[in-house]
């Protein structure tokens, strides 16, 4: 950017460290020194300017102009803010915080007092998961400590030596916090080759140290092995990414957090120096950064009826859940999953430990509208129609139990049939009877006995299935017996044996009235 020239960082800075200025999404500071014990300076990024190339705005403003701090840096989010600590060692007295916030960046307060002796300014600060570390490269030595980042306090401050040849340089934390690795700045032998252990871990859950001497592997990057190991850094894949030293390898720990961790190299085109972007990190593995939660679901947002639907949020073991529906709370609902079992709009609201509150955007999950599939009242028709039945409003996948995928069917035979309308997974069904009415089929007889030995008890007439009204008269014409609605039950009623006459009608379309006479014997 044209508005850099001049800036008083230095290449050999161990880190410059960046960050929004609060409140701002267009600008941005930058963190530097000029190297070992120097001024700490501060420069300012708009985006906005050159069409929105960007391009600095400020430079090189002093703080705490009258001091010398190391080039270790290290900016933390102060949790449930915009604002930013920013962490530092003053040299010849102790850790240093400024708090950065949307009034600009304050005055500095010493958290720590540590190390009044001179070790030159040089080596990397870290902060993760509630930890705080510093490289003293030129002591042999790295210092660690809780760090809080709401209040901006240390405590359970402790240092650790490692039999380094020049001294601890590169420092960063495992994944878990459980473990600090360390890098060797220089331990080449006077023949230029690596013959000592140049990375080193920390256990803090058992206290034990370990150690590996990391090679070129064979890369021919010169005559002779790298220099040493630069800075270290946890990638969003949760592995820590190392340099090589005027090498041209870049060495992987896959399993930092493992007790015996595995390695692996990333072979590139030139000679690197000690330096990996910080950025890499940036805030995706600060558990109180994390962007508002969403929510997933174990198939689309569909609900059918009388099932559930599985709905979760990635988030770690240590958040507080809180799901809603329809912005009401789902009492008992405090897991990172839910069983929707209705429809309606879902939200999880996750506290972090520190107590920042976040809430999901809406997941609405849908019942299908399965109001069209309808098929109506079951029908008798005419023996010779076809009937069609169909779900001509329905959009979905449909199945009829004639095997048939289309929106209708015609149907000529007696039958019941069914349809299933699906959508998505789910599906809805309707089932019909359908018969054909045979006017043919009815014969009606013309003797029944009604004595009690319970066969042919009663004027019966077969294969009626509709409605009929049964008149019986006598031989005089006298209306003797009338049913409108007639069910095969006329059993003469103690009438005398003789001959009668009936009348058989039906408002049904394919019925032909009948008369005639019927037998009643004993």
């Amino acid at each position: 950017m044209p508005g850099s020239s001049g800036i008083l960082a230095h290449p050999s800075c161990t880190e410059i460290v960046v960050c929004p200025v609060p409140g701002d999404t267009s600008r941005y500071y930058v963190f530097y020194n000029s190297q070992l014990c120097s001024r700490l300076y501060y420069s300012v990024v708009d985006l906005k300017l050159r069409n929105g190339n960007g391009d600095v705005s400020l430079i090189n403003q002093s703080i705490d102009p009258s001091n010398n701090f190391a080039e270790g840096l290290e900016l933390v989010k102060i949790p449930c803010t915009k604002n930013y600590w920013l962490l530092t060692y003053q040299c010849y007295k102790g850790f240093k915080r400024f708090k950065v916030d949307e009034s600009g960046i304050h005055d500095g307060t010493l958290i720590k007092e540590f190390d009044s002796e001179n070790h030159q300014g040089r080596g990397e600060l870290d902060y993760h998961k509630g930890r705080l570390g510093y490289g003293i490269t030129y002591r042999n030595k790295a210092f660690v400590c809780d760090f809080n980042p709401v209040s901006g306090i240390v405590s359970n401050s402790k240092t650790i030596s490692f039999n380094s040849t020049v001294g601890i340089y590169g420092l960063e934390f495992s994944p878990d916090a459980s473990k600090v690795y360390c890098t060797d700045l220089d331990n080449r032998d006077f023949f230029g080759n690596v013959a000592t252990a140049n990375l080193f871990s920390y256990d803090f859950n058992t206290s034990e140290t370990q150690s590996w001497t990391i090679k070129n592997n064979g890369l021919s990057c010169g005559s002779q092995d790298p220099q040493g190991l630069g800075q270290i850094e946890i990638g969003k894949d949760q592995k820590l990414y190392i340099p090589h030293i005027e090498g041209c390898q870049v060495t992987v720990i896959e399993n930092p957090n493992a007790s015996n961790p595995t390695f692996s190299l990333i072979n590139v085109n030139s000679i690197l120096s000690t330096g990996v972007s910080d950025h890499i990190q940036s805030d995706f593995l600060d558990e109180d950064l994390s962007p508002p939660p969403s929510i997933a679901g174990d198939q689309n947002a569909i609900i059918c009826k009388n099932d559930s639907l599985l709905l979760w949020t990635e988030y770690g073991p240590n958040y507080q859940y809180q799901w809603l529906k329809d912005q009401s709370i789902v009492v008992g609902a405090n897991s990172f999953q839910l069983e929707a079992k209705s429809k309606g709009k879902y939200q999880v609201k996750v506290q972090t430990p520190y107590g920042c509150e976040t809430t999901s955007p809406f997941y609405e999950v849908v019942e299908p509208d399965f109001s069209k599939v309808e098929l109506g009242p079951d029908q008798m028709v005419c023996q010779g129609e076809t009937v069609t039945l169909g779900l001509e409003a329905f959009d979905g996948k449909i199945e009829w139990s004639t095997g048939s995928s289309s929106k209708s069917i015609s149907i000529n035979e007696s039958g019941v049939y069914w349809v299933r309308a699906f959508y998505g997974d789910c599906y809805e069904s309707d089932t019909v009877s359908i018969s054909f009415f045979d006017n043919t089929q009815i014969i009606i007889p013309n003797v029944f006995t009604p004595n009690g030995d319970s066969k042919n008890e009663t004027f019966t007439i077969p294969n009626q299935n509709i409605p009929i009204t049964l008149q019986i008269f006598n031989r005089w014409g006298t209306e003797i017996y009338r049913s409108n609605n007639y069910a095969n039950d006329w059993n003469g009623n103690d009438l005398a044996v003789g001959i009668y006459f009936y009348k058989i009608t039906s408002d049904y379309k394919c019925f032909t009235n009948r008369k005639g006479w019927v037998h009643l014997l004993k």
